[in-house]
């Protein structure tokens, strides 16, 4: 393994900050907007010595192959070396296989193979991986939606073992120093699987025989369980414990990172012996201008002069150097020009582009990680990560009512966290119920595709005069969903009976359109697919459009007026087409501003058009 590697002390808690170097052609700090500020502060700045990233992140940043084969000409040191040459960061890199979670037709799979020279698989993630330079690596993993059904979800889960151990196979054949460090991705979508994947994962390490490199456990399929809809703790809790209990005994101690994960949950996780974990949550909160106070946020419109003093981190006192009226100027989008106070820091000096914005809203996510490496800093000085209950104990007095409930869980099965807490008088709520195990049918299947329901292959016959169409939902029955319920209800409760004349369909992004009568159908209730705008997904673009024509084709002059009613792209864009091919039809809303299908300007442009027409 390199010296950095054995630099790394896995018995103190770490946290990777999630960040993306490939944001455009070489060199590293050349491009990318706010990418670009936040490589020079967490790496120029900071000196940080560890960041994680994914090995397809270039995807966001529509980086052509040409760009690709220039930046892996060298490994990701080397491009920081030549920039700084006195850093020397630790560089995690995930495999980059949650992206093609919902990737039904295999849309971006295909265009990395046909456009970028990529293979999407076990082999071609660890060259990425390699030649880029990882110093920790994830095998390419399957991950997991909490909707799956068991069995698909296993059968995941078993590819993603397989590849698990291919990279330590992979690993083992190479020779001398400069080996990475394999982390293998562990799932579930409940204790139980967890479990099992952990003891068939090791069953199959065992069998490889002596030789087998260094290694340590990447969970993932966490991150939707703590977003802010679910905030379901205790089955985080339930699947990182059965995970890190189903280790054989031989490997006991190996590291365990937490993929994704950060937040309130992560003292819990230190506790039961995670030693690492990564996140863009820093990030992510500066996009919607959300400023880490105390453990609270607070919008950056409603920080004052108190709370960046308060906080005295470097990037609060250069936001009181820059003056906080004219950093919320800036990120209004008042001001778009280099902060001449930020220059110092810039290889650039400053004096070129037009990203001031993105600077500011760097100082702001890098305030937010501030906060972030602040926490881990005092886990580390608290013993946490040696599972010491005290500081943990402490920390659940103040703690909301979902991690209060995961705290009495842990310590209805855990001794020492139980007496610490007995100690701080401090009355926990009962502990709740383990989770749900997963169920055997699942609401969603990962497996369907645009094969799995085509109305032209139906003998759908029209139910109305007018058909009024409509872009999908996330939610099923697409009639279930907010938007649908409120922009039929109006049409509804305004035209009275004349509302039975219009026969509702649904474009959907997998299967193009769904007439009402058919949304309860199995593949339209189960599947998860939402079109998107890159131009990785023109052919499934190209698909749903075709099927829209084909449809309007065989059925169209069945109706009186067909109106296409949507304001987001893609699906505006499909519409707006077969509107023009289509002489009997009209896209609505005429000027498109933005807002939702629900919006009442919107809806009393539909009305006037059903009125004149009904």
């Amino acid at each position: 393994m390199k010296a950095e590697i054995k630099k790394h002390d896995w018995d103190k808690p770490a946290y990777f900050p999630v960040l993306g170097f490939m944001t455009g052609p070489p060199g590293f700090y050349r491009n990318g907007g706010l990418f670009r500020w936040l490589k020079i502060f967490l790496l120029r700045a900071e000196e940080n010595p560890l960041f994680l990233s994914q090995v397809l992140h270039f995807i966001d940043f529509g980086v052509t192959r040409k760009v690709l084969d220039k930046w892996l000409e060298r490994p990701i040191r080397s491009w920081v070396r030549e920039a700084d040459p006195g850093l020397k960061p630790l560089v995690f890199l995930d495999s980059g296989g949650f992206q093609f979670l919902h990737d039904a037709n295999g849309c971006l799979r295909n265009h990395l193979k046909s456009e970028m020279g990529i293979d999407v698989d076990a082999g071609g993630s660890y060259d990425l991986q390699r030649r880029m330079g990882g110093d920790f690596i994830v095998s390419f993993d399957y991950p997991l939606d909490q909707r799956l059904g068991r069995a698909e979800a296993w059968e995941r889960c078993r590819r993603s073992i397989s590849n698990a151990v291919d990279l330590l196979g992979r690993v083992s054949a190479e020779k001398g120093a400069g080996r990475p460090m394999p982390m293998l991705a562990v799932h579930g979508l409940d204790g139980a699987m967890a479990s099992a994947y952990t003891r068939e994962l090791f069953g199959r390490i065992k069998s490889l025989g002596g030789g087998i490199p260094r290694f340590g456990l990447a969970i993932g399929s966490l991150v939707p369980l703590a977003m802010p809809a679910s905030k379901n703790y205790v089955k985080i809790l339930e699947i990182v414990r059965s995970v890190i209990d189903s280790v054989p005994e031989e490997y006991r101690g190996i590291p365990v990172h937490a993929l994704g994960m950060s937040g309130p949950v992560v003292p819990l996780l230190i506790y039961m012996g995670v030693k690492s974990f990564d996140g863009a949550s820093f990030i992510v909160g500066a996009k919607t201008l959300s400023y880490s106070a105390g453990g609270a946020k607070k919008r950056m419109y409603d920080v004052s002069e108190g709370d960046i003093a308060e906080c005295g981190c470097a990037y609060c006192g250069l936001m009181g150097e820059i003056g906080l009226a004219r950093v919320r100027e800036v990120l209004k989008g008042g001001e778009s020009g280099p902060v001449a106070e930020l220059a110092k820091f810039d290889p650039r000096g400053g004096g070129e582009g037009r990203d001031g914005r993105s600077s500011v809203y760097a100082l702001l996510a890098m305030h937010n990680y501030t906060a972030v490496k602040r926490q881990f800093e005092e886990y580390c000085r608290c013993g946490l990560g040696r599972g010491d209950p005290e500081y943990l104990a402490g920390q659940s007095m103040n703690a909301g009512r979902d991690v209060s409930g995961a705290v009495a869980w842990l310590a209805s099965r855990d001794g020492k966290l139980a007496s610490a807490l007995g100690k701080t008088h401090l009355v926990l709520p009962p502990p709740p119920p383990d989770p749900q195990p997963a169920p055997e049918k699942g609401s969603i299947s990962l497996a369907l595709d645009s094969e799995s329901f085509n109305v032209l292959k139906t003998g759908y016959r029209p139910s109305g005069e007018i058909a009024l169409f409509l872009p999908c939902t996330p939610e099923k029955p697409y009639s279930a969903s907010k938007t649908h319920r409120r922009v039929m209800g109006k049409l509804n409760a305004s035209l009275a009976g004349k509302a039975q004349l219009i026969e509702k369909i649904t474009l959907s992004g997998l299967y193009g359109p769904v007439p009402q009568s058919m949304e309860n159908l199995d593949p339209v209730l189960r599947y998860d697919y939402r079109l998107r705008t890159y131009d990785i997904f023109n052919p499934q673009k190209k698909l749903v459009a075709e099927r829209l024509s084909a449809f309007l084709e065989m059925h169209g002059r069945s109706f009186r007026r067909i109106i296409f009613y949507s304001t987001k792209e893609p699906y505006r864009g499909i519409f707006e087409a077969a509107a023009k091919a289509f002489p009997a039809s009209i896209l609505l809303p005429v000027q498109c501003s933005g807002m939702d299908l629900g919006s009442d300007r919107n809806i009393s442009g539909l009305l006037r058009e059903l009125e004149a027409v009904t």
